[in-house]
């Protein structure tokens, strides 16, 4: 997320194979297959499809496996936060994200990530508009950031 494109992703907990084999080609060539399949790989991918920003929740099934402990432990690390996620339903889902930034942000801090942020959507479209609904994903990645904002703009 913080140096080349803007990415959505959720950690769950659930069945996955992984079956690698490789299979020898007729000039010597030799194909390796490293299938990783299951029902907990399609949960996850259908849980980051569903997300309209770009950030990463751990789902349930994935924080009921481990103590609360370990949970609480990466709060105060400043590695996980429970935050409404925006969801491309047009609703939220208060989820363990994890975190973009360790720590909290100054008006600057946050003017020049947010910058990033916006570099990070366009950069790879060579000078095209973004479509509506990436400005959107940008607009909610953004405004988690803001989230950890300790100074606000007196207008706000």
């Amino acid at each position: 997320m913080k140096t080349s494109f803007p990415v959505r992703g959720c950690l769950v907990f659930g069945e996955i194979e992984f079956q690698p084999f490789q299979i020898k080609g007729t000039g010597g060539a030799t194909f390796y297959n490293n299938s990783l399949y299951g029902k907990g790989l399609i949960n996850a991918y259908l849980k980051a499809e569903s997300q309209d920003w770009a950030g990463c929740f751990i789902d349930k099934s994935a924080i009921q496996t481990v103590k609360e402990d370990v949970i609480y432990e990466l709060i105060y690390a400043n590695k996980v936060v429970y935050y409404p996620v925006p969801l491309k339903d047009g609703t939220q889902s208060f989820e363990h994200t994890i975190r973009i930034i360790g720590g909290s942000l100054n008006n600057v801090a946050f003017r020049n990530l947010a910058k990033g942020i916006e570099r990070l959507f366009t950069h790879h479209m060579n000078g095209k508009p973004i479509t509506e609904s990436v400005v959107k994903k940008q607009n909610n990645t953004i405004k988690f950031l803001d989230y950890f904002r300790t100074e606000k703009d007196s207008k706000e």
